[in-house]
């Protein structure tokens, strides 16, 4: 990477490796949409439930395996080999949404195994949602400092739904 005017120049190389993380970044955020959506179907089904012991032991077993999941796909990720330095904000933010959602499953776990009616749950999600904007920030970044065409952003966004 050189410097030209006090700002940072990737090189082919260098933006051939970020673009492999782009595309390995966004495979690994397709997996997490799934556990993602079981967590809003099951805020949404208890939220209308009335003390339905038998959704509250089904919520926990699938929060349970969400967590299970979570560490599994932090572990796969961490094993990315190295980062590209222009990535590394952006990685290192996308570790914090997927360490927060992990999180975020646990609290909401101890809230239906606890009598108490103060939530872990809630700030863990304020929290998850405030770390995901700012990982959305780091990419949109990366993504200009690329300066990728518009052909190589549909190129990517084919390749993260075909995962």
């Amino acid at each position: 990477m050189g410097f030209i005017f006090g700002k940072s120049r990737i090189d082919a190389q260098e933006r051939g490796r970020c673009l492999a993380y782009l595309r390995e970044e966004l495979r690994i955020s397709k997996l997490f949409e799934e556990p993602g959506e079981k967590i809003k179907i099951l805020g949404e089904e208890l939220a209308n439930a009335e003390d339905d012991t038998q959704l509250i032991k089904r919520a926990q077993t699938e929060l349970t395996s969400i967590i299970t999941l979570t560490n599994e796909l932090i572990k796969e990720r961490r094993n990315m080999g190295p980062i590209p330095e222009p990535a590394i904000k952006a990685f290192t933010v996308w570790e914090q949404v997927y360490t927060a959602f992990k999180e975020l499953a646990r609290g909401l776990r101890e809230d239906l195994n606890s009598d108490t009616t103060i939530s872990i749950g809630l700030p863990l999600l304020s929290m998850y949602q405030d770390i995901s904007h700012k990982a959305y920030d780091e990419h949109g970044k990366l993504i200009r400092q690329l300066k990728l065409s518009d052909d190589e952003k549909e190129t990517l966004l084919i390749n993260s739904i075909s995962f």
